[in-house]
């Protein structure tokens, strides 16, 4: 984003370098007139992230204006927690003429580099000060303000707090089985050849038997009533024929360690804590989001269920600030971004993934359903793929790239999603019928499943679900 406009306003550049509790930073004062050299008046301030020690610092650079030299820019690099507390600070105690702004890193870096300068934290201070003095150019970031009253009427941060806790238990989650899984091919190999290890029959069955030799010495019928109890009574009794027969035929060593029994079923333990803790958060996740106008505005696009709509709206706090659809698909990573020179390289690399990674998760987890069930996307997705298998991934970030401008077009019009007669005419024969045929219009009035839309060749908008499974989320 160019600021050539944004940046001539101030006179006093003051460039934040932040770590943790504390940051250095420098003063660079642009002089209006041309025979005036502009230059450093402090090339060093130290401060902690305390009352006292911000407010003295804000004094030591209002100190620096006088009738020529009014308005300031404070300004610092995204870096995550350290940077949130300190911005806030600023912004609720400036004055008239006065202004605070994130920095892109990802500019500074190319413009530190270009202009030889070496990096520590004194010397990034002096980076970003004459950077932002000496280029209209800067890139600065509109960041989503926490906390604030403006912000909080529409739940924006709260929800983002939600969202980001709920995936780093998903990131948790997934460790915790994996270990498990680990665990199981050295200890109990068999059950994962029948069950999933991600099942709640399998959490079962290594709660109560930790080994293939517990299994041995019980009988059928026990093992059977607590994989029948906890598949919700859809576990059949062949299943566990299968285990047994793998059982017997086991390779793991009599001696079993009792330390490893324990440690398998104190995972156990952990994924059911775990899998509570993230409905807990789900539910409220959803919850806060549901009183968003377009959350269920979001849920009429194919693929997006409750959980993608709740982490987009969290993600995404203000539509207005991404000018085109393109901007917004940027924002969410899913641009091919080609970091060579020369028409000779001029291809589509791999994805950018700049942005959220979050927003981007969200919809590639969205656009894995709606290839299969969104015709459009199921058309873009064979015509990308064109029947090779090593394509797939490339044709599913094509398609997750296309969800990307559907929800920015949703949410900039506030506007449901339809899948229009004049569009659908379009699609290949097959493809259309395949649309047709595992559709119904016939809803039950107390239904669980996602309802889209569709319009028919007089414009009319008809509600219909899938007749398939709708998409776990």
């Amino acid at each position: 984003m160019k600021n050539n406009i944004f940046s001539k306003q101030y006179d006093l550049f003051i460039g934040l370098d932040v770590s943790k509790g504390k940051a250095d930073a420098a003063i660079y004062k642009r002089n209006r007139d041309r025979n005036v050299k502009s230059k450093f008046v402090r090339k060093a301030i130290k401060f902690k992230f305390t009352k006292p020690g911000v407010d003295e610092f804000l004094d030591t650079v209002r100190h620096y204006k006088d009738e020529d030299c009014l308005s300031v820019l404070f300004t610092m690099e995204v870096t995550g927690v350290y940077s949130d507390n300190v911005y806030m600070y600023i912004r609720d105690h400036l004055q008239e003429s006065e202004a605070v702004k994130f920095l892109d890193t990802k500019f500074v870096d190319r413009w530190r580099d270009a202009h030889g300068y070496a990096k520590s934290d004194p010397l990034d201070a002096k980076t970003i000060a004459q950077m932002c003095a000496t280029d209209d150019d800067a890139r600065y970031v509109e960041k989503a303000p926490n906390y604030n009253e403006e912000n909080n009427k529409k739940g924006h941060a709260n929800l983002k707090i939600l969202t980001h806790r709920y995936q780093q238990l998903n990131k948790q989650l997934n460790a915790e089985y994996n270990r498990l899984s680990a665990q199981c091919e050295k200890f109990f190999p068999e059950l994962t050849a029948v069950f999933s290890i991600r099942s709640a029959t399998a959490l079962a069955i290594l709660e109560a038997y930790p080994t293939a030799h517990h299994i041995i010495k019980s009988s059928k019928n026990e093992v059977f009533n607590v994989a029948y109890e906890a598949s919700k009574h859809r576990c059949k009794e062949a299943k566990i024929d299968d285990l047994f027969d793998l059982c017997e035929n086991t390779i793991v060593t009599l001696n079993v360690p009792q330390e490893a029994e324990l440690i398998t079923v104190e995972m156990v333990s952990s994924i059911r804590n775990l899998l509570q803790t993230r409905r807990n958060y789900k539910k409220m996740m959803v919850n806060l989001a549901s009183e968003q106008p377009a959350f269920k505005r979001l849920q009429t696009l194919i693929g997006v269920g409750e959980e993608s709509a709740a982490m987009i709206l969290g993600e995404v706090y203000d539509i207005a600030l991404s000018k085109k659809a393109e901007n917004f698909a940027s924002y969410c990573g899913l641009t091919p971004r080609n970091k060579k020179s020369g028409s000779s390289v001029d291809t589509h690399g791999k994805i950018s993934k700049m942005g959220s990674p979050i927003l981007r998760h969200a919809i590639y987890l969205a656009s894995e359903y709606a290839r299969r069930h969104n015709p459009y996307l199921a058309n873009l997705f064979a015509r990308v793929k064109n029947g090779n298998k090593k394509r797939h991934k490339l044709a599913t970030v094509a398609v997750a790239n296309k969800m990307a401008r559907y929800i920015y077009a949703i949410l900039k019009h506030d506007s449901d999603f339809v899948l229009l007669y004049e569009d659908l005419m379009k699609l290949p024969e097959d493809t259309r019928a395949t649309f047709f045929q595992s559709i119904t219009t016939d809803i039950p009035e107390k239904t669980r499943r996602c309802i889209y839309k569709y319009s028919d060749e007089n414009g009319v908008v008809h509600d219909f679900t899938f007749t398939g499974n709708d998409p776990e989320e």
